[in-house]
């Protein structure tokens, strides 16, 4: 009879291995699933970056804690990067938005915005602190003390401004419907883009292809 002392050992780090891979595994079926981890799995992600920032710097390696943050959060973030500036979006699913910028030729310098859900009233960006952005991501309001201001849009070229991709669609539907329904023609307004003199306005456009500048700045 085979008791478990005869039984072969694994080896400590091939066990280590092991649960890496099957952690990593089980991430990727999160952010496949819909980019929204649990604890677990947003820690692995956080310890991967760790790993992986090691080098150089860039907009993404300073965009890495506030992604952990999120996470662990419950909201669904994204990053992406753009000749050494980089973007943070973060989605929760009450409306609310976070927006976090970073641009290696501003001196690393890194910008925290949050839009809370709104309702009738078109809501309006506010800049915050680190303390402030932690708060918002747990409870999606700012809590009494958080360093928060109301931001000016560097927008100018004269289009009517919304605060976020959603709210945008939106417009752009009840435009649809609208000309094409109760007046009977087509209407030319194709889609949204996000304005390239601010990150946080978007504006609806009739010209069908996307242009380079309409890339976003942080």
């Amino acid at each position: 009879m085979i008791t478990p002392s005869m039984m072969p050992r694994q080896a400590p780090a091939l066990v280590a291995a092991r649960e890496q891979a099957a952690a990593a595994r089980a991430l990727a079926a999160a952010v496949a699933r819909d980019e929204v981890l649990n604890a677990e799995e947003a820690a692995v992600r956080a310890e991967g970056f760790a790993l992986r920032d090691a080098g150089p710097a860039s907009p993404g390696v300073l965009l890495r804690p506030y992604q952990s943050l999120m996470d662990r959060a419950g909201w669904r973030t994204r990053i992406t990067e753009v000749e050494g500036r980089g973007l943070l979006e973060s989605v929760h699913p009450s409306g609310a938005l976070v927006l976090v910028t970073a641009a290696l030729d501003r001196g690393n310098r890194v910008h925290r915005y949050v839009l809370h859900a709104g309702g009738r009233k078109t809501p309006s960006w506010r800049q915050v602190n680190r303390e402030g952005l932690e708060y918002f991501a747990r409870y999606r309001t700012l809590g009494h003390g958080c360093c928060a201001h109301v931001v000016q849009p560097l927008c100018r070229c004269g289009k009517r401004r919304y605060p976020s991709e959603a709210r945008a669609k939106k417009s752009l539907l009840d435009i649809m419907l609208n000309k094409e329904l109760r007046r009977g023609r087509r209407a030319t307004e194709t889609r949204v883009y996000r304005c390239p003199d601010d990150d946080r306005v978007w504006h609806i456009t009739s010209i069908k292809r996307w242009r380079p500048q309409e890339a976003g700045t942080p």
